[in-house]
């Protein structure tokens, strides 16, 4: 893991990219959950990232499915992470 001052910088230089940054951090989360291996990294990413717990980053990317299209012109994949990154990106 790395200090919050790191993970600040980083934030601050994904610029236009944050809402990416942490929609990753979110997802990290989501897969720490579901494994049940936690991290105070992870932690420290998503309560800089995203302004929420791992916990409930976790849970934001599962109530981001709800109601997600199948498949069209956009891949529903991509869908649900837009949905994400958008939720994220005032942070």
């Amino acid at each position: 893991g790395v200090e919050r001052p790191t993970l600040e910088v980083l934030r601050a230089a994904a610029g236009s990219h944050r809402g990416a940054l942490a929609q990753g951090a979110a997802f990290a989360a989501k897969a720490r959950q579901r494994a049940g291996n936690s991290a105070p990294h992870t932690e420290a990413a998503c309560r800089v990232y995203c302004a929420l717990s791992a916990d409930e980053a976790a849970r934001m990317t599962d109530d981001a499915l709800n109601g997600l299209p199948n498949d069209g012109a956009v891949p529903a994949f991509e869908v649900w992470r837009g949905r994400i990154q958008e939720r994220l990106a005032e942070v």
